[in-house]
């Protein structure tokens, strides 16, 4: 993961999420992003990952399945 502390910034600001696609090589449009605040779920939008805004285990699960074409 990234520490906030590390690259001292914090959701939603899109650096935080640069560092993490740096760290790891990760292309945005690869990943998804789950979370419970729009805010934090905006920020992952606009920089081209999938995203579900968290709101219990099996809506997540499901919209995740959804994503992951299964």
């Amino acid at each position: 993961g990234v520490m906030s502390y590390e690259v001292k910034c914090l959701k939603p600001d899109p650096v935080i999420y640069q560092s993490l696609f740096e760290k790891y090589h990760l292309k945005p449009e690869e990943c998804v992003f789950i979370d419970d605040n729009a805010a934090n779920i905006d920020a992952a939008k606009k920089l081209g990952m999938k995203t579900i805004l968290f709101q219990d285990y099996f809506q997540a699960q499901k919209q995740l399945n959804v994503l992951c074409n299964k």
